[in-house]
């Protein structure tokens, strides 16, 4: 090989590399990011009336873009330090109440009914 493709080769290794770093990073943030938009976009527990962040206005709520975050920590590993750093932020009370709402296995948003006052 000359050395104008080592060089080339090294580039490209390099930028995938960055580019990897950057993914991983921008995931990082996204997901770190839901415990804080829960303490703040959310009210706190006694003044809830629905099971999760006002649920007939669901599609609407800034929260809909976290569903991914919930899917994680219902199903992986990632639950308790999720929680944690929930707990951190002040808002892992109301997480668990969102997890244990979505526990029901009705589909759709009908799982999200009114509470009542």
């Amino acid at each position: 090989m000359s050395i104008e493709t080592e060089l080339h080769m090294k580039r490209r290794v390099k930028k995938a590399v960055f580019i990897v770093i950057c993914i991983f990073g921008i995931c990082a943030i996204y997901v770190s990011s839901y415990a804080p938009a829960v303490a703040l976009l959310t009210d706190p527990l006694p003044k809830l009336k629905y099971y999760h962040w006002d649920a007939p206005y669901i599609h609407r709520h800034p929260l809909r873009y976290y569903a991914p975050i919930d899917w994680l920590i219902d199903n992986t590993l990632l639950e308790q330090p999720l929680m944690t750093w929930a707990k951190l932020w002040g808002s892992d009370d109301r997480i668990a109440l969102a997890k244990f709402a979505r526990s029901f296995d009705t589909p759709g948003l009908e799982r999200y009914h009114y509470k009542g006052e």
